[in-house]
């Protein structure tokens, strides 16, 4: 894309591993354009990952427990700083926190913007005062910072209806891409009915429904039912786990805990299904990823989840937040021969190639990128 060679990004999320795992392909794309990136976010186990995958990483302090206005403050002040001295020609935002502090800072500074409302996150779990305070944050700062991109029709919808964002200055993004080439598609391992192995990977919070899993679990745990939690811890998060009740679920039998990893591609070839029975998501990746390999999905019935997971035919869907109702899902995947199985990982993968793609998601962004370098607009 020649018009972007030379030009400067800058992308900006709560975390450097966000940015790493979800937005990794994003940076190769843009690079290899010819265009310079460079990024900010808070110190973490992926930053120095980070600074050799863009051309530059800074440091930033981002509370993500909640809104602490002497914190918030100081973090818009970062922003503002980091865009004073970078000047980029875009600046792309990802998370709640960037999205409006990065753009109120970006705006005072003169930059266009492209932000991504990659989930509404905690604060929207619950309604209570910090939700009324994320609505009025999110409709101050994105006022005039159009179009805003969305990865599920319910959060595009929902700001449309709390008068956020309308419809018309929205875009739908297919997820963050996937590489159907390093997710390629394999063989299920060796199933007979009754048999099942269950793999949940991703951060170690109360949201993700790790408390209703693991009930579920103990509930029907039976001898060639297995369980493998990989988790990323996630201090910063309110929803975090206590290390004591994570460490109690070492003692249930057919439970393993596995600490993080940054390929999680020899774990979901080594399992039948992958469970992820969260509270709300925006478009997980980590269900594109299980389906691009040919892995059913057992989900909750939320929003992001329901995007990509049709009962019946590459997975199947439980209420949130019941024990009770996931267990009686995760009896039906044991009960399920591996042919059946196969074929609703196969219909999983079908999915990912059609819309979820890396190229899919290009194809977006290079659309949005050039209108808002006034190219083609």
């Amino acid at each position: 894309m020649k018009e972007i060679s030379g030009s400067r990004f800058s992308m900006a999320c709560n975390t450097s591993w966000g940015i790493v795992n979800f937005r990794g392909n994003l940076i190769r794309q843009l690079k290899s354009a010819g265009a310079e990136v460079i990024t900010f976010s808070p110190e973490d186990g992926h930053s120095k990952i980070l600074s050799q995958a863009a051309d530059s990483w800074t440091p930033v302090k981002v509370d993500g427990r909640g809104a602490n206005p002497v914190s918030d403050y100081w973090t818009m002040r970062s922003f503002q700083r980091f865009y004073k001295e970078s000047r980029p020609d875009l600046a792309l935002h990802y998370t709640i926190k960037p999205v409006i502090y990065g753009t109120m800072a970006a705006r005072r500074a003169g930059i266009p913007v492209l932000n991504v409302v990659t989930g509404l996150g905690s604060a929207f779990i619950k309604e209570n005062w910090l939700t009324l305070a994320a609505k009025w944050l999110y409709r101050y700062a994105l006022s005039g910072a159009e179009p805003v991109a969305f990865l599920n029709q319910d959060d595009r919808e929902f700001f449309a209806e709390n008068r956020i964002v309308p419809t018309s200055s929205s875009v739908l993004l297919p997820g963050e891409g996937i590489d159907l080439e390093r997710f390629k598609a394999e063989p299920l391992p060796g199933k007979q009915k009754g048999q099942c192995r269950f793999l949940y990977a991703g951060r170690l919070l109360k949201d993700k429904g790790l408390r209703e899993l693991v009930a579920a679990f103990k509930s029907m745990a039976r001898p060639g039912v297995e369980l493998t939690i990989l988790g990323i811890k996630d201090r910063t998060n309110p929803s975090a786990l206590d290390d004591s009740e994570i460490s109690s679920w070492k003692d249930v039998e057919g439970l393993t805990l596995i600490p993080a990893t940054d390929d999680v591609r020899p774990f979901i070839r080594d399992h039948h299904v992958l469970v992820l029975p969260s509270y709300r998501e925006g478009l997980p990746r980590i269900i594109l990823e299980a389906m691009a390999m040919e892995r059913p999905v057992l989900a909750t019935d939320v929003v992001g989840c329901r995007d990509l997971v049709e009962e019946g035919q590459n997975g199947w869907l439980c209420r949130p937040r019941d024990a009770d109702d996931l267990a009686a899902k995760m009896a039906l995947a044991v009960a399920e021969g591996g042919v059946d199985m196969q074929s609703k990982g196969a219909r999983g993968r079908t999915l990912v190639a059609e819309r979820y793609s890396d190229e899919a998601v290009w194809n977006v962004y290079e659309k949005l990128i050039l209108e808002k370098l006034n190219y083609g607009a």
